[in-house]
């Protein structure tokens, strides 16, 4: 039960957090060979449609998390 509780919350937070329509998930390293599969195909537009996916792991959610904010500094 509160596995669940804090899995919405997270799913709720990250709602919003959008991944770049450009973001290549094989340019970086850090993320599992699943997750790069699976992100590359589905191309999700958030954070939390990206936890959704089956084989998408936590540890794949926190290091895209800092791959977004890496790609975004390069952007400038």
């Amino acid at each position: 039960m509160k596995q669940s509780n804090f899995l919405f919350i997270l799913i709720l937070k990250y709602e919003n957090k959008k991944i770049p329509e450009d973001f290549d998930y094989n340019k970086y390293p850090g993320l599992s060979l699943e997750a790069k599969q699976k992100l590359s195909r589905i191309k999700p537009v958030s954070i939390a449609q990206a936890m959704r996916i089956p084989g998408v792991r936590y540890a794949d959610i926190s290091t895209l998390l800092l791959l977004i904010k890496k790609y975004y500094k390069e952007k400038v």
